[in-house]
């Protein structure tokens, strides 16, 4: 061990190292992605054990919520690693960094705003529920753009590490939260302590990089900016939208109990849904550069 942070050494290697084999990227990937939705989904699976339906239903409603309520997040994640991806540079993720803060705590003001109607919609005992999850939307955003410098970069590896990071800690606070029976509003702030502390680990992975006389100025069109967040986002709001919206009208139209055995009876249509998932993250990058043409996709 050098001691370097992961952009100095990706700075250092960026000129020397040819991109990635697909092969290689595929497996590191795939595994990854199967790994982290695997913890995902033991999260809920876990939780619906200790809850049982009524509340299960309740945490389900709020957790597809959360899901649809990561737009943002995603779609800054897509636009740093395009940019990345087409003309890299320490300034690029400087602002994606700072840009991800900000989108962060405007979901977390967001989902604050909502708390009454969504405690009354959903039949919570309680608004610190909503409270908790909007919480735990501020991190998800920063690690998004983290993800987005990685994945421009083709840094495979380490994005495959962060892709389990979070899952895993998520899955650590439901054994802790069904254990000491904490119910859904402390299995949602156990949940929101793990992002933070995934956050963290993140962070010290991936320091903000220092700005140099090189570097190019603020302003820059290789900068990320909300325009580029927005068109990103627009088709996959309605892709996470649908993908969701069942369980969140579950929580609305059926009982408690029924709602509930409905959110755990989802979660193998999500499996399906999410397994290629890594396919998109793998070509996405050479797409970006124009590298590999017809015969990639």
């Amino acid at each position: 061990m050098t001691g370097e942070t992961l952009d100095e050494v990706d700075s250092r290697e960026r000129v020397a190292r040819p991109p990635a084999p697909l092969g290689s990227a595929a497996i590191k990937l795939g595994v990854a992605t199967v790994v982290g939705h695997a913890f995902s989904y033991a999260f809920s699976l876990v939780l619906s054990r200790a809850l049982g339906p009524a509340d299960f239903g309740a945490l389900g409603a709020l957790l597809g919520l959360g899901v649809v309520a990561t737009v943002p997040a995603v779609a800054l994640q897509t636009e740093v690693a395009r940019l990345v991806a087409v003309a890299p540079s320490r300034a690029t993720a400087r602002r994606g960094y700072r840009l991800s803060w900000l989108i962060g705590s405007a979901l977390g003001v967001f989902m604050v705003a909502l708390t009454w109607p969504l405690t009354t919609l959903f039949r919570l005992d309680s608004p610190l529920s909503v409270l908790l999850l909007a919480a735990g939307l501020v991190p998800v955003s920063v690690i998004a753009a983290r993800q987005g410098v990685l994945l421009g970069r083709g840094a495979f590896g380490w994005l495959a590490l962060v892709t389990v990071l979070v899952p895993g800690l998520r899955l650590i606070s439901a054994g802790v939260a069904a254990v000491v029976d904490l119910g859904v509003a402390g299995a949602l702030g156990l949940q929101a302590v793990a992002t933070w502390v995934g956050l963290a680990v993140v962070v010290i992975m991936m320091p903000v990089p220092r700005r140099r006389p090189t570097d190019s100025v603020s302003g820059h069109s290789s900068d990320p900016r909300l325009s580029g967040v927005l068109k990103a986002g627009s088709s996959l709001l309605g892709l996470l939208v649908l993908a969701n919206v069942d369980v969140l009208l579950a929580r609305v139209f059926l009982s408690d109990t029924q709602s509930g055995i409905y959110a755990v009876g989802a979660l193998g249509a999500k499996i399906v849904f999410w397994g290629s998932q890594f396919v998109a993250l793998l070509v996405f990058p050479r797409v970006a550069r124009r590298q590999g043409g017809r015969r990639l996709v």
